[in-house]
């Protein structure tokens, strides 16, 4: 699912956060602090990589059912986008590394209604029940393999009220996507929403393109959702405890989340790749045009630590603390060639980020600039204890036209 919040992250290029300007400029390096280094990366960090379950299956030659209704207006260019992402380079950056290939388009479905103020969940499933029954040919094939190897699509217009059962859209998500039981087949399907874009993105078009390229990359490669690509190590939770760990999900804090493909003309959105992140380069792709090096600033955890989600008990690796007693640790700098100079870091409490009034944790570096090999050092007081009883945190690193980011946990305790 694309959660709403991690968007708005994206778009806003998760401006805010609470790095000190009283940091000292690394002038000069020391044991504390490293020194430059001109082996790439300098540091060899533990990095996540997204699994999927032993029975578990991609669609390896996937089929997109276009679904809209008649009075949609962007329905042409919806159209134009989706043929066109079908074999672009960008698709298969995105996904060929797990055995995925090229979408194959089918003739898309106008539903003769208009649009309805509202729908839900229920509803789209009650359309593929009726609609793939083998009396609608408009439908395409309806046998089990065809079924299975397909996404069925549904554009919601601009106004339309949907709920997935439990929260709205536009409210709480932009899409997402399930699968249904159609005679007996697993029949996978997403929903996107078209729905007003946050100040920072240019039209709703923008947003409706990186929604849809998001969910298409998770529904074929977790056709079946919670058993495909979707699994995280438990050292790396802090990644997707809020977002998610399927590979849309996990590049929805990336910085510049959002990326203007030329060849296509339209916005996608980058998703996750395990061999960019393990190659220690730009684990969300297509990277921008403008990221000529891979930047990170890794924060150095290691304390087992528990978040409690919806009454779940998730354990992770992070930073042990206690509410308002402060802990430094270390950042490791590290970048994949040579930057010709210094970076920008930042460390961006996500409470703030999200939106809060008041911080959860109060960050402060020492330094503020560095480069591959050297340490900066990151001390968290915890300013509240959370529901959840976990904190996170995000490392940012800029250059110029390069921004990146690093996740952390903070397990707080009274």
């Amino acid at each position: 699912m694309r959660v709403l919040w991690g968007v708005l992250c994206a778009a806003t290029a998760c401006g805010g956060g609470s790095a000190k300007p009283d940091a000292m400029p690394d002038t000069a390096p020391d044991s504390a602090f490293g020194a430059p280094s001109a082996v790439y990366p300098a540091f060899h960090p533990p990095v996540p990589q997204i699994t999927k379950q032993d029975n578990a299956f991609v669609i390896a030659q996937p089929r997109v059912v276009e679904v809209y209704f008649s009075d949609d207006p962007e329905t042409a260019m919806l159209e134009d986008f989706t043929n066109k992402l079908a074999t672009s380079s960008e698709w298969m950056a995105m996904v060929h590394e797990y055995g995925v290939g090229p979408i194959t388009v089918a003739t898309p479905v106008v539903l003769t209604t208009t649009t309805p103020a509202t729908l839900t969940d229920a509803n789209v499933r009650g359309i593929l029940q009726t609609s793939l029954d083998g009396t609608h040919p408009e439908w395409g094939p309806t046998d089990a393999t065809t079924l299975a190897s397909s996404i069925f699509v549904f554009h919601m217009p601009l106004g339309v009220q949907y709920s997935n059962g439990t929260e709205n859209g536009c409210t709480a998500y932009y899409g997402y996507h399930n699968e249904a039981s159609i005679n007996n087949a697993p029949t996978p399907y997403a929903i996107i929403n078209s729905c007003v874009p946050p100040p920072t993105v240019p039209s709703t078009l923008d947003l409706d393109t990186s929604t849809i390229t998001h969910e298409l990359v998770e529904a074929v490669t977790d056709p079946r959702p919670f058993s495909g690509y979707n699994t995280i190590a438990p050292a790396f939770a802090a990644w997707a405890f809020q977002g998610g760990s399927e590979l849309g999900d996990m590049c929805e804090l990336s910085a510049d989340n959002f990326v203007k493909a030329t060849d296509l003309g339209y916005t996608i959105q980058r998703t996750w790749s395990n061999a960019g992140a393990a190659g220690y380069h730009e684990p969300c792709v297509p990277a921008p045009a403008s990221a000529t090096v891979f930047i990170a600033s890794v924060p150095v955890q290691g304390d087992p630590i528990v978040g409690n989600r919806n009454g779940f008990q998730v354990p992770m690796i992070g930073t042990a603390a206690h509410l308002n007693q402060p802990v430094t640790i270390p950042i490791d700098l590290l970048s994949d060639g040579p930057t010709g100079g210094k970076w920008a870091i930042q460390a961006l409490d996500d409470a703030t980020l999200e939106g809060a009034t008041s911080p959860l944790l109060d960050l402060h570096l020492d330094r503020q600039l560095g480069e591959n090999g050297e340490i900066v050092h990151l001390t968290i007081t915890p300013k509240s204890v959370p529901p959840t009883g976990v904190a996170f945190f995000t490392m940012r690193s800029t250059l110029p036209g390069i921004r990146t980011v690093w996740r952390g946990a903070v397990g707080i305790s009274p």
